[in-house]
């Protein structure tokens, strides 16, 4: 690579020069391919300074002037082939004009301009530059990482951090590379190599130690062992960043979107006065895809939103009038606001409701302040900004972008008034598709209804369809005048507490807030505070007319989840009297359909009909479908889907918080297995199962405000109420009958429901058993389990569930694992068990691959059965594990192999199919791979090659090939007759028992009833000239290359002739059947075999006998069968011997893992 010319003063210092001429010299660094103390000394600086300071690269061109003690680098590189090709390209253009000038100041003149305009060409344009670029010493690991371990150029680089590998007791100092698909650690200390890669699918634990040995050490655990890294610099930030790869892969594996990186990012903050740290472009991304996470998670934003940037503050708090200091958030459609102590004050305003954005004055109590109205008039102040201008140019950049809703138009008409006095213009065309969030899926998922335009508010459907207002209201048995005192007292302070604070999204949110949410949401309040604290109030105001086109589309459609739904429609809820009745099933079915609909990945799971239907009690059918979508997309992720996963990822969290908690409890119950009984069904639906849903509604009160921790926090509260009773059990079912009665009598002595309707139903209604003294209301357990686990937060339930996470996806995917290895079997296959599941691991990898490449046939699948991999996940199997992958042709033939998988009608091919093709090839008798070599080379797998060959040889230019080879292999006086004997087994036992055509025959039919018992068509002479091609590269560079040669030239020859056998039985007279042609071919094989095989001296000189192959044309009527073709083969005891031999598929995976697919391909050697 091309560099700007840079001084040296000392050029050979601890370099060794490899070529030199009168004006260029090139070296390569001691220690780098060379020997001696020096160069392990060398070696091992350069390891153990690598990235800390910018070290040259192994190879460089100087140019150096006799007359001149200075040189200058003009070149350099990390491989000697890349080196070499800039030095004959100086060779070849430059040293005969450098020869014609005189002056050594214009040769040296002219060396850098000519230098400098290469690399100026070399360098990126200055628009892709802006994009972002790495710095050179970024640069620099990141080729090191590539060149150490053969890693694909897609495997890119996010960040690399010095520390030592536990290698057995000894601790290698070394670097750790940390890349999107892998974990690689390399250390060289005084020429001994310590090399480690682990992909991150692989991990199954991640953790933090801190000892004597391992201080602020971190501990990955494989399926193959532990190991152990310590000595780090920035032990919090590598951890961060390996839970964050890990997790990126477990989502890989779990089927949902890979990773792909933003290009977006850094274009929020372009031009902006802002000076970003250099970080490098992939460690920015994660962190800033972790940081718009926590932001989401935090404020119930929608899944899209991203965040751009954060500054602490103060915001003024008009009820107790004061300055709260927190830190305000800022992205494109929200501006956020947290105070420092948890809970004190936090805001959400969205951009849509942003009217005015005006700078105070600064003075000494409000300093450099910014002043902000929303459409409500509801007003803000913000103070102690230390960036306030730029601050505000961002906010009106996302003001002009956010499209101005249509209620807005009457308000503000066409213009965003800013204190500055200038006037943002807001989009007065405005179309609903304008809106930035506005998609038919939210996750990334696919399409699901085509391309159709949204509804809006004021258009009709066609059909006119009844939606349903919240069924308390249609079904309500209780008169007004009967409603409780304490509801009536609920609501009145709701009403004060809306009226000093603010009534909808943009409300200030305080501790006042949390204690009356403790204590219970008012019924016609009910709905209004879900919808603002789980966040759906944004996408019904960014959604107009969403929920409504959805049900018109999937009317009428049928689908396994429309199924599904409707079996349980009538199991949900069935006490309440509004599911009793077609009113309040139709507007279940028309909510869970429309979801089903816009999320097919998900579709529908059970527990999924019992949350809807008591969100339809208190919402419209709109408002419970988007509390529905908060649900299982935001507030419950993975929870509800095939694999329950989230649930199962809960179910470790809470085992862990009760462990932490509750030990004593703990170490009793762990053995009977009740904790993951409970959760399970406690978690799922809410407690709307195992408790009244008159009680559980106070719990998804506080679920909606507090998020999941809620559900932790009851369900520790649950079992701490029964601790006494739970201790004194020792059996499942006994526990599960105490918890089970507990949460049947938990009441809810403000419930609004008449007596009179619960004398049936006291379960439902909360009303306790005759006969059952103890029982607990609802709002004293939850204030109990506030009081008593309070202090869990939503970071201590997301750092718990990403070290679950890896423990619960990969014993998902041990399972698979077995099933697809116990399935296949290792009795019907060639693989043992152990090769089975390591080749299962690659070929899950190659699958996600091919996910992540967009192939359309690759879908999300939940059985192995349903997993493929295409061609390019295929070829480096092939390469890796095949011998006849070693071959110059290699990826030809994993070409043709792939095709005889996958047959003609498919690009893709099923780990069953993969465990059966590679099984052929690598541990195949010698009929079976002769079989499968035949199979490469006939339609369809050949007929692309066939296609696009440049040219055909005919068979006269392969005989005289044959020839050649046969000359040069008559005998072999360079290889000992020792030696010979010890490659080959006994050449007499071979040819005596393979020569015969009842062996033939006996092999022949023990192939019937197996997959290959297929009758194949006859080759055709241009198909042989392909075969025997293949044959020759091959046996390139084997110990007995010539022996090989000879033995493919004696078959060859045979097998031209029985060609030219079957062309002149095709020109015979048609007096005689095809019949009695097959019988008299059939009859005449073994004759035939005898008398075309040529003894060694006549090997070279049978040319005599070519017949019609000799004219040097494609003879359309030469054919061969594959029975001729095997039996010609089996003569040659070399060619026997070379098709049994066995592969070691386990050593060949491991270095498939830790040097990388480079590593087996002859063609990558290089001179370094």
């Amino acid at each position: 690579m091309w560099v700007r010319p840079e001084d040296v003063l000392l050029a050979n210092a601890l370099w060794a020069t490899e070529r030199a001429n009168p004006y260029f010299v090139m070296q390569r660094r001691k220690g780098h391919g060379g020997g001696g103390l020096t160069s392990l000394l060398i070696g091992t600086l350069d390891n153990v300074l690598d990235s800390k300071v910018k070290l040259p690269a192994p190879f460089r061109i100087l140019l150096q002037l006799a007359n001149s003690d200075v040189s200058y680098v003009i070149s350099s590189a990390s491989s000697f082939k890349e080196i070499e090709s800039d030095w004959e390209w100086l060779t070849k253009y430059l040293l005969e004009t450098l020869s014609n000038i005189d002056s050594d100041d214009d040769i040296k003149d002219f060396v850098k301009a000519k230098i400098e305009s290469l690399v100026a060409n070399c360098e990126p344009d200055e628009d892709t530059s802006t994009i972002e670029q790495e710095t050179s010493k970024f640069k620099s690991a990141s080729n090191r990482f590539h060149r150490l371990f053969n890693m694909p150029e897609q495997d890119k680089l996010v960040n690399y951090y010095s520390c030592s590998y536990w290698k057995g007791r000894v601790p290698r100092q070394g670097w750790l590379y940390l890349s999107v698909n892998h974990l690689c650690f390399y250390s060289f200390l005084m020429g001994k190599e310590a090399r480690l890669v682990i992909r991150w699918t692989d991990v199954t634990s991640l953790e933090r130690t801190n000892s004597v040995l391992l201080p602020d050490g971190i501990k990955v655990t494989t399926r193959d062992g532990e190991f152990c890294f310590s000595l780090l610099l920035h032990p919090t930030e590598t951890f961060g960043l390996m839970e964050q790869l890990a997790n990126l892969a477990m989502r890989q594996l779990l089927s949902q979107e890979g990773f792909e990186q933003d290009k977006s990012l850094p274009i929020l903050t372009k031009n902006q006065g802002k000076t970003m740290k250099k970080v490098p472009t992939l460690k920015r991304d994660l962190d800033a895809r972790a940081q718009s996470e926590y932001y989401r998670n935090l404020f119930r934003l929608p899944v899209e939103e991203k965040l751009d940037g954060h500054c602490e503050c103060t915001l003024w708090s008009p009820h107790n009038k004061a300055h709260v200091w927190g830190t305000l958030y800022c992205s494109p459609n929200f501006l956020c606001f947290n105070s420092k102590i948890r809970q004190l004050l936090s805001v959400v305003v969205p951009m849509r409701e942003i009217t005015l954005v005006e700078k105070v004055d600064t003075s000494a109590l409000i300093p450099n302040a910014l002043h902000i109205t929303t459409r409500s008039k509801a007003n803000f102040l913000f103070a102690s900004l230390r960036d306030r201008d730029y601050l505000t140019h961002l906010i009106s950049d996302f003001l002009a972008k956010t499209p101005e809703p249509k209620y807005m138009s009457a308000i503000i008409p066409n213009a965003l008034q800013i204190t500055t006095c200038t006037y943002f213009k807001r989009t007065t065309n405005y179309s609903q598709k304008k809106y930035p969030m506005l998609c038919t899926s939210l996750l990334g998922q696919r399409d699901i209804g085509g391309e159709w335009e949204l509804a809006g508010r004021e258009q009709k459907p066609k059909k006119k369809t009844e939606f349903q207002p919240p069924l308390t209201q249609v079904f309500s048995s209780t008169p007004t005048d009967q409603i409780t005192a304490k509801e009536t007292v609920k609501e009145h302070l709701w009403r004060l507490h809306l009226a000093e604070y603010g009534r909808g999204v943009c409300m200030y949110r305080t501790v006042k807030t949390h204690e009356l949410i403790l204590k219970g949401i008012p019924d016609n309040l009910r709905a209004e505070i879900w919808l603002i604290f789980s966040g759906a109030i944004n996408e019904i105001e960014t959604h107009p007319g969403y929920y409504v086109s959805l049900v018109e589309q999937c009317e009428g459609k049928s689908s396994l989840a429309f199924d599904e739904i409707e079996r349980d429609l009538h199991r949900s809820l069935p006490e309440h009297p509004a599911f009793q009745s077609d009113v309040g099933i139709g507007a279940l079915r028309r909510v869970l359909t429309a979801y089903a609909w816009r999320n097919p990945s998900i579709g529908y799971c059970q527990a999924m009909n019992i949350v809807a239907s008591v969100l339809l009690l208190y919402c419209t059918e709109e408002q419970a479908f988007w509390l529905l979508v908060a649900v299982c997309e935001r507030l419950l992720p993975d929870y509800y889907n095939t694999k329950v996963v989230g649930a199962l990822v809960d179910q470790g969290v809470f085992e862990d918080l009760t462990r932490d908690h509750l030990p004593e409890l703990y170490d009793h119950l762990k053995d009977l297995g009740i904790l993951n009984m409970i959760s399970l069904s406690w978690f799922l639906t809410l407690f709307l199962s195992v408790m009244p849903f008159v009680c559980a509604v106070n719990i998804i009160d506080c679920f909606f405000y507090d998020g999941a921790k809620v559900l932790f926090q009851i369900a520790l509260a649950c079992l701490d109420a029964n601790r006494t009773k739970l201790l004194s059990i020792e059996d499942d079912g006994e526990a599960m009958t105490i918890l089970g009665a507990y949460l049947d009598h938990v009441t809810n002595r403000d419930s609004s429901i008449p007596a009179t309707t619960m004398s049936v139903n006291n379960r439902s209604l909360g009303i306790p058993s005759p006969g059952f003294s103890t029982s607990v209301d609802v709002s004293n357990l939850i204030l109990e389990s506030y009081q008593k686990f309070g202090f869990i937060t939503a970071e201590n339930i997301e750092s718990m569930r990403n070290t679950q996470r890896l423990k619960v996806v990969q014993g998902l995917e041990d399972s698979m694992r077995r099933n697809a290895v116990r399935s296949i079997g290792a009795e019907s296959s060639d693989f043992d068990q152990k090769e089975l599941e390591q080749l299962y691991a690659v070929f899950k990898t190659g699958h996600i691959q091919a996910r992540n490449r967009g192939f359309s046939e690759v879908k999300d699948s939940t059985s192995w059965q349903q997993q493929y991999i295409d061609l390019y996940g295929f070829e480096p199997l092939f390469v890796t594990l095949t011998n006849w992958g070693k071959c110059e042709i290699a990826d030809t033939l994993a070409r043709r192999a792939f095709k005889v998988i996958a047959g003609d009608d498919s690009d893709l091919i099923t780990f069953k199919g993969l465990v059966w093709g590679l099984g052929t090839i690598c541990k195949g008798d010698v009929q079976h791979r002769l079989r499968f070599m035949y199979r490469m080379h006939i339609a369809p797998a050949i007929t692309d090659d066939l296609e696009d060959s440049d040219g055909i040889d005919t068979c006269s230019e392969v005989t005289e090939d044959e020839q050649g080879a046969g000359v040069g292999a008559s005998e072999p006086t360079g290889i000992p007759k020792t030696q010979k004997d010890v490659l080959v087994p006994d050449e007499a036992t071979v040819s005596s028992s393979l020569k015969s055509r009842e062996s033939i025959d006996r092999m022949l039919r023990s192939d019937e009833g197996n997959r290959d018992a297929v009758e194949l068509p006859r080759m055709t002479q241009e198909q042989f000239i392909h075969l025997w091609k293949t044959m020759y590269s091959l046996f390139r560079e084997l110990p007995n290359e010539q022996q090989m040669y000879q033995a493919i030239a004696t078959v060859g020859n045979i097998l031209l002739k029985l060609g030219d056998f079957a062309h002149d039985r095709n020109l015979m007279t048609d007096n005689k059947s095809a019949e009695e042609t097959a019988q008299s071919l059939d009859s005449s094989l073994s004759e035939r075999l005898v008398e075309c095989a040529p003894t060694p001296s006549e090997s070279g000189a049978s040319s005599q006998a070519l017949g019609p192959g000799s004219t040097g044309l494609i003879d359309s009527l030469w054919s061969i069968s594959f029975e001729q073709f095997l039996a010609s083969m089996l003569t040659e005891p070399y060619l026997v011997h070379y098709f049994e031999e066995q592969v070691d598929v386990i050593e060949r995976l491991k270095r498939l893992k830790t040097e990388g697919i480079s590593s087996f391909s002859a063609a990558n050697t290089t001179n370094e």
